[in-house]
């Protein structure tokens, strides 16, 4: 069985019953959100996934939790209520750890601003198992990916946005990378993939160098 079909069988469990939070997760606050997420609270409207950092300050969902990880995808695969997500992955956690979740978030439609934080780490294949929520959800209109990336990630990103076209929003922080020319060519790929998002209203880069004025002609087609 996949990882994603038992989050998915977790789920329709719940839902009958036949199954409680408590069976899913013993991490306080995770089984906090997820009994919001299943009595559609409205007033649920943000969630952080870390490591465990918590933050009074706003709801966080400890991403070591694997299984109410993948319940939590599928909860917000029907949700309606939350409109911010954002990420402060740990180093050490897997893509395989996560995958369930990002497999289920596909289906939401609520999220209008996503955030990879700047202390978040982003495992391989990460933007690829994303890229179906980019690509389906029309009100998404923030993106913020401000953590370090290499070149290929820089890549997968740029191959997610041109799945997608409803970005009104869109920051990055590039930070600098020792083959400098390569990094440079993933920013400008970057950019000329926000072609697919005409109604880009802010574009804001920090790239750790300057690309020069003739680097990217295809900005002015934006």
């Amino acid at each position: 069985m996949s990882s994603s079909s038992a989050a998915a069988e977790d789920y329709d469990a719940l839902m009958r019953g036949a199954i409680t939070i408590s069976d899913v997760t013993s991490d306080e606050g995770n089984a906090e959100i997820l009994h919001d997420l299943k009595d559609n609270n409205p007033n649920l409207t943000e969630i952080h996934l870390t490591g465990g950092n918590a933050d009074d300050a706003y709801p966080v969902f400890d991403v070591y939790d694997t299984r109410g990880l993948g319940v939590l995808g599928c909860f917000l695969g029907r949700c309606t209520s939350v409109t911010d997500l954002h990420f402060e992955l740990p180093e050490d956690l897997s893509i395989s750890a996560i995958e369930p979740f990002l497999l289920e978030l596909r289906d939401n439609r609520s999220i209008g601003t996503l955030e990879l934080r700047r202390s978040s780490y982003i495992p391989r294949g990460f933007f690829q198992m994303l890229t179906p929520f980019i690509a389906s959800n029309p009100n998404l209109i923030t993106l913020g990916v401000n953590c370090e990336m290499d070149t290929e990630q820089y890549r997968s990103l740029s191959a997610a946005l041109r799945e997608g076209e409803s970005l009104k929003n869109y920051q990055i922080l590039g930070l600098s990378h020792p083959d400098r020319y390569d990094h440079e060519e993933s920013i400008i790929d970057n950019i000329e993939a926000l072609k697919m998002h005409p109604q880009l209203e802010e574009l804001y880069f920090c790239c750790g160098f300057s690309l020069g004025r003739n680097a990217c002609p295809q900005d002015g087609e934006l």
